[in-house]
């Protein structure tokens, strides 16, 4: 059944070499307390506050300047980076900072991601809490420090004064004693897109931890070429710009979560600690040779099981009649909002496990938005209730509108 497949798909990709386990920065649910997917990230517009502050040299000859958004993450910063062709800084790279609130000094580094053009050019890496700053400090073998924890309060590399503390309220002493020492310089309103868990609503935090990942540059390659050649069509043709930027930009997946449901990882660890990767508990055994198993205890992205959801549906990895008859097929009509995790994945699983594209054309079809452009959403509050509708029209025209 369906299971087998997604099994088979775990495995088949392990032993290819693209399925590893590491740390990376995720988006991390401090009340979940699971790694969640870009599609459960809800981005909600609030007002914050840009704060800049000095870092200053540890020999004593001045300061750099820096904003951030989030000053509770400056306790784990491991560097201050800026465009190597940035006049302002070419003759101080390699110069030592005294990072403020701490007993640690850091490196002034020259990397391509600053921005001579927005503030002073310079930006605070913090390698565990950034997706960006992870991409840096993995550039420059920077070290990674987790200041803030799964609970989302601050761990005890974050020292002594703020360790225990919630992020937010270490958000406040930070900024207390910055502005004790006279480094913090200037407080801006700043409007900001904040990243939530759909489910709980609460502030996403980006998090170094250790998940199952896939290897994607090269499972992606065949699919761009797929849309490139034009044997997979979008419609409107808008959209294939957007499948195609994503794709030419993907990173690595990851496909572990840290829930009680879900199709459980199909990874077992003996005790003097090798990993088998089996396709069920009788084949892991059998591997271990009378040793004892334990089963990793996450569970897989639902987006990874969807992803084979053309082929699987049909008796793959069986050769069945259905899949023969009934693969690839014509067309997919889906959203907009899932071209990334879903159309992009059926592609890109298709063209790896069948050697065929899943489907010849993709249809995106209209959202209704309301008055205010937004989407209709439930949790929102944009929706529009249908009993009002149906008692001032009728259940039929409802229906059929």
């Amino acid at each position: 059944g369906y299971v087998e497949a997604i099994l088979e798909m775990f495995v088949k990709w392990w032993e290819d070499g693209h399925i590893y386990r590491g740390k990376r920065v995720i988006n991390w649910c401090p009340r979940c307390r699971s790694a969640i997917s870009d599609i459960e990230v809800e981005m909600v517009e609030r007002a914050g506050h840009l704060y800049h502050f000095r870092y200053p040299f540890a020999d004593g000859s001045g300061h750099v300047t820096i904003a951030t958004t989030r000053p509770e993450t400056m306790l784990g910063d491991t560097a201050v980076a800026a465009h190597p062709e940035d006049e302002r800084y070419k003759s101080l790279f390699g110069k030592k900072i005294r990072l403020p609130l701490t007993d640690r000094e850091i490196e002034l580094i020259p990397d391509d991601y600053a921005d001579p053009e927005f503030g002073t050019g310079a930006v605070k890496v913090t390698p565990a809490h950034d997706l960006n700053d992870f991409e840096i400090g993995m550039r420059h073998d920077l070290p990674r420090v987790v200041v803030i924890g799964e609970d989302g309060r601050m761990t005890e590399a974050a020292g002594p004064r703020y360790a225990g503390l919630d992020r937010f309220e270490a958000r406040e002493r930070v900024l207390e004693d910055l502005e004790a020492e006279g480094l913090l310089e200037k407080v801006e309103d700043y409007p900001m897109q904040v990243p939530t868990c759909e489910r709980c609503h609460t502030v996403i935090e980006p998090l170094l931890s250790e998940q199952w990942f896939v290897r994607m540059k090269e499972i992606a390659a065949p699919a761009i070429e797929a849309v490139e050649a034009g044997r997979i069509r979008f419609v409107p043709e808008r959209y294939t710009k957007i499948y195609l930027d994503w794709m030419k930009n993907i990173r690595d997946w990851c496909i572990s979560r840290q829930l009680w449901w879900g199709h459980r990882i199909p990874v077992w660890y003996t005790d003097d600690g090798e990993t088998i990767v089996a396709r069920n508990e009788a084949e892991a055994r059998k591997k271990a040779g009378g040793r004892n198993l334990r089963q990793d205890p996450d569970v897989l992205d639902t987006w990874f099981s969807s992803a084979i959801w053309p082929f699987a549906t049909l008796g793959w990895p069986k050769e069945t009649s259905d899949l023969e008859t009934f693969y690839p097929t014509d067309i997919l009509i889906t959203a907009q909002e899932i071209i990334y995790l879903w159309v992009a994945r059926m592609i890109m699983t298709g063209l790896y496990f069948m050697r065929e594209i899943p489907f010849r054309e993709v249809y995106i079809y209209a959202t209704v938005l309301n008055e205010e452009g937004r989407r209709m959403s439930k949790s929102l509050g944009t929706g529009i209730d249908p009993l009002e509708l149906i008692e001032k029209y009728g259940a039929d025209a409802l229906r059929y509108a």
